[in-house]
């Protein structure tokens, strides 16, 4: 009778996309296995940090929500273990690694 049928908007915001997505965080000090990874993921329709070694993924978990952590064990600075290691005394805990 009549009745308009409502149409669904047009596209997500740029800041609802970003919500939405899973988030992974890639630990590697091997930019090129960084680089393969992150276009793999992408493609998958995730969203992807990345971090050079352990001290810099430190400060890239800063809050932010990650659903999963890849992460290398032989890096400078701060290796994988140790980076795990303190990761498990944060809220970050649960993350699977």
């Amino acid at each position: 009778m009549g009745h308009k049928r409502r149409q669904p908007s047009q596209s997500m915001s740029e800041r609802e996309r970003f919500m939405s997505q899973k988030s992974v965080l890639i630990v590697d000090d091997s930019s090129s296995f960084r680089t393969v990874v992150k276009l793999s993921l992408m493609k998958a329709g995730y969203e992807v940090v990345e971090a050079v070694d352990g001290q810099d993924a430190v400060t890239k978990l800063d809050g932010k929500k990650f659903h999963c952590i890849v992460c290398d064990v032989n890096m400078p600075r701060m290796d994988g273990i140790t980076f795990v290691k303190h990761m498990k005394t944060t809220n970050y805990k649960f993350i699977p690694v």
